[in-house]
């Protein structure tokens, strides 16, 4: 059966609000600390559509030092992955630069896939 990425994406974002997460897929809508989920990889099979895909999502924390930063990042990531039900595979140290100019600002690339 192909996977519905449109779906997925809406029940991560709805399992992590209800987490009390800031989650969005619009970098707009960016207020830190949140998690931005990207389109994601899609990997196709013939005859069956998108059958796996894999996900990054863009944890963008408070303008800080690395210190505060990761005091900050740990308990949100394992936050994260409870609301997901544990399917993150990496947490990546990583800056971002905001949609509004503001940054770079530290944060971790988290990934996971889905069948």
């Amino acid at each position: 059966m192909a996977t519905d990425v449109l779906g997925q994406l809406q029940g991560f974002l709805d399992d992590l609000q209800a987490a009390g997460i800031r989650a969005t897929d619009d970098p707009r809508d960016i207020n830190p600390p949140a998690l931005l989920i990207r389109a994601p990889v899609m990997h196709y099979r013939f005859g069956r559509g998108c059958v796996t895909a894999d996900w990054t999502g863009r944890l963008v924390l408070n303008n800080a030092g690395t210190r505060q930063a990761l005091q900050e990042a740990v308990p949100l990531i394992a936050a994260i992955q409870d609301a997901l039900q544990g399917v993150l595979v990496t947490a990546t140290p990583a800056d971002w630069e905001l949609p509004d100019g503001g940054g770079p600002t530290p944060g971790y690339q988290l990934t996971w896939t889905t069948n």
